[in-house]
């Protein structure tokens, strides 16, 4: 017991005195909060910046900027503007608008997160064609730097990440019948699946025991597949 407490006596010989010098240690205490301080201020004045411009690019045509951010322990305060300059309550903007006013923020985090992954579920629900451009390009630019997991059943925004010039892998998620187990399977592009349900119903058509008349319904089915490709393509 000696020997192993035997360093600890030695530091309280060495450096008792400056370990007992309370004044010192309530000075370094409030240098340390002072630092803190100054530090948090710093980054929630960059936060707000980025998501300012982030916002500016989801809502380009909206005139909605952030004017104030202040990051407590455990939530957010935002303060808004419209194009003229007053306040806005989040009463106020549309659910889209919303939307947005929450994927800001994330986005930013996302791009000096210290992780080498970023997960996000919908991000682009009750958005619009122009939108989910937008959110796209945004995501595309996250998965530059990190790997990027997108859950979404919203098929526009699938098409914007499977034309991006990366390397994209998607995949459709399935909970088993009776067992609840969830499967992943490859997924092709909408134009193919199209063409495959094309294929089904000409064979259907070609069935002796069918109701002819589903010419219509394949030409139909025919047009949005290439439709899609051209989508896709552009």
């Amino acid at each position: 017991v000696a020997r192993a407490l035997a360093p600890l006596r030695d530091a309280l010989r060495e450096h008792g005195t400056t370990a007992a010098d309370r004044a010192a240690w309530v000075g370094v205490q409030d240098k340390l909060r002072s630092l803190e301080g100054s530090l948090k201020k710093e980054r929630q004045e960059s936060l707000q910046a980025a998501t300012d411009e982030t916002l500016q690019d989801l809502l380009r045509d909206a005139g909605i900027s952030v004017t104030g951010l202040d990051v407590l322990r455990t939530k957010a305060d935002i303060r808004l503007e419209d194009a003229q300059g007053l306040p806005l309550e989040l009463g106020m903007l549309s659910a889209g608008q919303r939307n947005a006013l929450l994927l800001a923020p994330a986005l930013v985090v996302a791009e000096e997160s210290p992780f080498g992954f970023f997960v996000m579920d919908d991000p682009v629900h009750a958005f619009d064609e122009l939108r989910v451009d937008y959110v796209a390009r945004q995501l595309m630019s996250v998965a530059k730097r990190r790997r990027l997991v997108v859950f979404t059943h919203d098929e526009r925004l699938r098409e914007h990440l499977l034309s991006a010039p990366m390397d994209v892998d998607c995949r459709s998620i399935h909970r088993v019948p009776g067992t609840g187990d969830v499967e992943l399977t490859p997924s092709s592009p909408l134009w193919e699946m199209l063409l495959d349900d094309a294929q089904a119903l000409l064979q259907l058509n070609r069935a002796p025991d069918v109701v002819k008349g589903l010419t219509t319904g394949l030409r139909g089915i025919c047009r949005q597949a290439v439709d899609n490709a051209l989508r896709l393509l552009v």
